[in-house]
């Protein structure tokens, strides 16, 4: 599975509740099945990024989950 920004506009939309975003930038995570996706809240102007992670469950289909983080938690992730 390659990079999924609708599923990410949908998990924007559907858990993160905003309403008026914009994906700024997107891109894999070295060495992993990962992608990291910069998302701007554009009312507040907060940027939060949603990681969609892909793995194989037990019967060996692909499957892709997103989970997302502030940018002081993002910054743990570089070190």
């Amino acid at each position: 599975i390659g990079a999924l920004p609708a599923q990410v506009e949908k998990y924007v939309t559907d858990i993160l509740q905003l309403k008026k975003f914009k994906i700024l930038v997107y891109n894999q995570l070295r060495g992993r099945a990962a992608w990291v996706f910069a998302v701007k809240d554009l009312t507040t102007g907060t940027i939060t990024y949603v990681i969609q992670e892909n793995y194989y469950d037990a019967k060996d289909k692909e499957i892709a989950r997103f989970f997302d983080c502030t940018e002081a938690e993002i910054k743990k992730f570089r070190q």
